[in-house]
């Protein structure tokens, strides 16, 4: 090796000539691997942990949507079922109502019967076989024009 000049190329000089022509091009460039370095470990480091922090925010998130939609569904039940007692009360007034202006007709009607069934002969007032006289006149004429 006295008198030889260093070569720059990371191969000796005697190899090159011995391997035969494209060898060298042939083998994958992963047959070279690097080990990754200091700074790649740490950024890899810093994005597995992040990535995992937002996999915890999400999941916490995720969680709390759970709850919020629970929150929501028995906020919301109570709702509809005031809503329903509200409509049945509604109903219940109506009706109540309905019935109450059927009794005050029928007590009306039986008025009207007990006037309509008075003997006038047998009622020796003049004044009182009078007004009943006109009164049954008055449901007659009610009577022809329903």
């Amino acid at each position: 090796m006295t008198g030889s000049v260093p070569s720059k190329s990371p191969l000796p000089a005697n190899t090159a000539s011995s391997n035969t022509a494209g060898q060298s091009d042939l083998k994958p460039p992963s047959s070279h691997i690097w080990p990754i370095g200091i700074k790649t470990a740490k950024q890899a480091k810093r994005a597995n942990e992040l990535a995992k922090r937002k996999i915890d925010l999400l999941k916490k998130n995720s969680k709390e949507g759970v709850k919020q939609g629970q929150e929501m569904v028995r906020a919301t039940n109570p709702q509809h079922q005031m809503k329903s007692i509200q409509l049945a009360r509604a109903q219940t007034k109506k009706r109540r109502a309905q019935l109450k202006e059927h009794k005050l007709l029928s007590e009306h009607e039986e008025r009207e019967m007990k006037i309509m069934d008075k003997d006038l002969g047998s009622i020796t007032n003049d004044i009182s076989c009078e007004y009943n006289l006109k009164k049954k006149c008055r449901i007659l004429e009610a009577l022809k024009q329903q």
